[in-house]
């Protein structure tokens, strides 16, 4: 059952990679379902958990960021991420969650998942994770109206991405 898991998980990224988005939830979906027939173990919430982060991104693309579907999966995600204790995983569902309740108006709400983003963000080594935090932010204070503050944290944003060595030399 682990190597079907593989294999599904492998057959979604390789659709999802083709924008074939339909195909990559289809494939998540027949993974998460022999999933279900596993004995209860860490590594089968580890399994799920990379399932269910997986999903995401296609049921976005098809459904929409404010879909129900896209937040059943970051909940899962988040309780996931809990139970295996992986502060990245929940850091990529609060980045999620904040685009979720963004889509919806609930501004508040994705401020609160940004914060809580940018507290795991805190411990992270990689500078992509720290411009992702920023940008959710003023990506939320542009929608908000906030737009002085908005350019603000892009600017900021930016000038961090320029300093950042993601061109090969």
């Amino acid at each position: 059952d682990a190597e079907a898991i593989a294999y599904w998980g492998r057959a979604a990224r390789h659709a999802a990679s083709r924008s074939a988005h339909h195909e990559a939830i289809s494939h998540l979906g027949h993974a998460l379902l022999i999933l279900e027939r596993l004995p209860q173990s860490v590594e089968r919430d580890q399994a799920e958990l990379r399932l269910q982060l997986a999903l995401v991104p296609p049921l976005s693309a098809i459904e929409g960021y404010s879909a129900d579907r896209v937040a059943r999966a970051c909940a899962r995600a988040a309780e996931l991420s809990h139970l295996v204790g992986d502060a990245n995983a929940l850091m990529k569902v609060h980045f999620g969650l904040a685009g979720y309740r963004l889509v919806r108006a609930e501004f508040g709400l994705a401020h609160d998942h940004a914060r809580q983003a940018a507290q795991l963000v805190q411990g992270s080594k990689d500078p992509f994770h720290r411009l992702q935090s920023s940008w959710t932010v003023a990506n939320i204070l542009f929608h908000q109206g906030e737009l002085v503050s908005a350019v603000e944290r892009m600017d900021a944003c930016l000038e961090d991405y320029d300093k950042v060595q993601h061109r090969p030399s």
